[in-house]
């Protein structure tokens, strides 16, 4: 019952996110908002609507930085190179570290990424993670993922790791997350017209939208 909140929370969180970008001109009448400057970061299901909202509608959307998720959504002919960071547990047993490299590989290729780069971090002689970046992206875009070796589903230094086996990370990897995110800036502009084509897209594929969401939902329920 709780998983099915959870997805249920998702869907609706996805649904709340993208009326909230779709009247983001009349939110910005109403709050101090920097339409330029807008970012979205999500866990789990979280990021799993921060990578489908933020492909849906990048003209509106700086970056995305999120963690212990990855993309399910398929991306929209209209996307715009935005830049991407992807926390990951490579002991996550929930949404596993490989479909997070999919989603960062993905990008990159979206992005039309040139180059990439990995960094190992580590402390006390031993390896805690891998940070890969693809960097020479269309838009200046570049895709980030940042593996965690001994993390699972809670890849948060202030976290209480649920993997079993898994160690919560000593690293702030929302600081990290921050830092990366917020180097980038989106023409404030391009707000009304990416609003207009989220809506067209929304119109011409609803059907596909609820399809794909109803199979994820009936999987989702048969393994619970």
């Amino acid at each position: 019952e709780i998983q099915k909140e959870s997805h249920n929370a998702t869907t609706t969180a996805l649904i709340s996110s993208s009326t909230t970008l779709f009247n983001a001109s009349k939110t910005k009448e109403l709050a101090s908002l920097d339409a330029s400057r807008i970012y979205l970061a999500g866990h789990s299901n979280g990021c799993i609507g921060a990578l489908a909202v933020g492909s849906h509608l990048s003209s509106m959307v700086a970056a995305v930085c999120c963690h212990a998720g990855g993309n399910i959504m398929p991306i929209p002919r209209y996307y715009q190179p935005i830049p991407v960071m992807l926390v990951n547990g490579m002991k996550d047993d929930r949404i596993w570290y490989q479909h997070a490299q999919r989603t960062y590989n993905a990008f990159a290729r979206v992005n039309q990424c040139q180059n990439e780069t990995s960094r190992q971090i580590r402390s006390n002689g031993t390896i805690d993670a891998v940070k890969y970046t693809y960097y020479n992206c269309s838009n200046d875009a570049n895709v980030s993922l940042l593996l965690l070796n001994e993390s699972g589903h809670i890849p948060y230094f202030y976290g209480f790791e649920i993997t079993e086996d898994a160690e919560t990370t000593t690293m702030d990897t929302t600081e990290m997350a921050w830092q990366f995110c917020s180097q980038y800036w989106n023409n404030e502009s391009s707000l009304l017209s990416a609003t207009s084509a989220a809506k067209t897209y929304w119109k011409q594929n609803r059907m596909l939208w609820w399809a794909v969401i109803a199979t994820i939902f009936f999987l989702w329920s048969s393994v619970i």
